[in-house]
Order: C-alpha cells, then sequence, then structure tokens
C-alpha cells in the first residue's frame, strides 16, 4: 500500500487551487511523474527517486472528521490478516437495502387523503460497531473513534476505504501518457464485504421476523410498522447494537417506476410540508427487483 512505500511525504498541500497550480507547472516543466488518486488524497510520485513525493488532502473532506482513524483501523486488521485464515475468493451476495413491497402495498390506500405513520428505526455507528463485534477493530480503535461526534465521517470512511481503489495517471514530458485502475487488497476489501454482509443478514432476520410490519430498510436503518417498535429495538438490542428513532410517513409506492417515498419529519433540512401540513423534508428512493423481498 501507498503508506508503507513512503515514510516521508512532502505534505503542505492542502489547498486544492494551489494543489492544481503545482500540477500545472509540472506539465510546463515537462516533468516525468504519476499521479495517485485515493478519496481525499492524492499523491505525485517523481522518476527521480531522490525527490519526496507530494500529498494533498482534502481539508473540506477530511479535516477534523477523524480522517486520521483510517491508519488504527489498517492497522489492526493487518494484524487480524496476519492471525487468521481467510478465503479472497470468498462470494457474498448481499443487498444494502431492502423493499418488503407487498407489505408497503397492503398499507397504502389510493383513497386515503394522509400517509401511513411509520417509525425509523436506526443503528448507531452500525459498520463500525460490526467491525468491533467481529474483533476486526480492536477495543482501543473503537473507542479512539468513537470519542467525538464529528469522527462519524472518518468512522465510515475507514471501513469505506478498505476497498478503495487507486487512480493512476502516468505522465511523461508534462503530457499524461496512460491511466489504470488498480483494486485494493483482496483480504481487506473481503473484510469490508464480511462487515457489510453481516448487518445484512441483520436486517434480513429482522424482515422474516416482523414479516408485513418491515417496510424497507437502507443501509442501517429500518422503516416500520409502529407496532413492532418495541419489539425491533429489543431486536437490535439483542444483536448488540444501540439505536435511535424517529416519525416518518410513508406515502407512496410508484410500482410502474418503482420508487417509494416517504416523509421525514424530523429533518435538519425543511423543504416542504407533509400530507398533514407538518413541516419535515419528503424523501424518495428508487429501487430494482432485486432489492425487493417479500413477508406479508
Amino acid at each position: 500500500m501507498i503508506s508503507s512505500d513512503y515514510t516521508k511525504f512532502n505534505t503542505s498541500w492542502r489547498d486544492r487551487k494551489e494543489f492544481d497550480v503545482h500540477i500545472e507547472n509540472l506539465k510546463h516543466l515537462k516533468v516525468n511523474f504519476r499521479r495517485v488518486s485515493m478519496g481525499s488524497r492524492e499523491y505525485i510520485f517523481y522518476d527521480n527517486d531522490l525527490a519526496v513525493p507530494d500529498l494533498f488532502v482534502d481539508i473540506d473532506r477530511s479535516d477534523n472528521t477523524g480522517s486520521h482513524i483510517g491508519k488504527f483501523v489498517k492497522k489492526d486488521i493487518a494484524e487480524y490478516i496476519k492471525s487468521n485464515a481467510m478465503n479472497p475468493n470468498k462470494k457474498f451476495v448481499y443487498h444494502e437495502q431492502l423493499f418488503n413491497v407487498d407489505a408497503i402495498r397492503s398499507v397504502l390506500n389510493p383513497k386515503r387523503k394522509i400517509g401511513i405513520p411509520m417509525i425509523a428505526i436506526d443503528i448507531n455507528d452500525c459498520y463500525w460497531n460490526t467491525a468491533s463485534m467481529l474483533n476486526y477493530i480492536s477495543d482501543k480503535t473503537t473507542i479512539q473513534g468513537l470519542k467525538k461526534k464529528k469522527y462519524k465521517l472518518g468512522r465510515n470512511a475507514s471501513i469505506g476505504s478498505l476497498s478503495m481503489k487507486e487512480v493512476i495517471t502516468y505522465y511523461k514530458d508534462g503530457e499524461a501518457k496512460s491511466s489504470e485502475v488498480k483494486n485494493g487488497d483482496p483480504l481487506y476489501s473481503l473484510i469490508r464485504n464480511e462487515i457489510i454482509n453481516h448487518v445484512y443478514k441483520v436486517f434480513l432476520n429482522l424482515q422474516k421476523k416482523i414479516k408485513k410490519n418491515f417496510y424497507f430498510y437502507l443501509t442501517d436503518c429500518v422503516f416500520c410498522s409502529y407496532d413492532v417498535a418495541e419489539e425491533v429495538v429489543e431486536f437490535f438490542q439483542q444483536e448488540g447494537y444501540t439505536v435511535k428513532t424517529k416519525s416518518c410517513e410513508l406515502l407512496d409506492v410508484d410500482f410502474k417506476h418503482n420508487i417509494v417515498s416517504w416523509f421525514d419529519y424530523t429533518a435538519k433540512k425543511v423543504v416542504t410540508k407533509g400530507i398533514d401540513g407538518v413541516p419535515g423534508h419528503q424523501k424518495y428512493y428508487i429501487f430494482n427487483q432485486k432489492q425487493v423481498v417479500n413477508g406479508k
């Protein structure tokens, strides 16, 4: 990985415009280099081995948001890989969203003037805590990542970056000659898939348990009827998670275009009002048939 290839970088680049000017200067000077893009970071490596590589960090995307957590996660996972036999060719079939279309169809009435009340139950720090429960990250790293609420972006990014790809552009005499995309370490990608697959199975088991009261789930949040709210909270607690809840209104499902729409009463950005006139934020999701599960 890049961080292990070099111990020193010129890390003075923090402003995107200045960094772009730097690249234009390299082109003008007809320098040979390769530009590597990885998430919020970009690297410039020179053909001259004595030259210190440049590192650009996008402050708007990483500053003060827990971006430093990623190095702790990768260190823990490197230790896990050393101590455990793993199959990089393991196949997964999971969905990060599921829609119980039959259940939604059964509760919506075209003649109804208001939507259907439903509750959204959201797992707190879902992927982060799952990584911890599966022993991929240490207790120390788990606590470090949870120290500040604003580290949420860093926590999520550290899990997502396990399968991050490198986009590499090669420059010869200042001109871009070729480019390639390199996949990340297959064992790191495997662990990311294991984490997501575990979460998927939790929600799938929940759907089997509450059946028609399960409307849909998105990433780490289930939308269901109020009738089973306590049961769902208890279910997640037994799985090792804590949750938060908010009130929503199931508005409509467009079966022709596969669109589910609902109203979020607690959304920070208020852009409209619900059918009953209460301020909030109307949302929608376009699903596909592979994301449909039946549970009447």
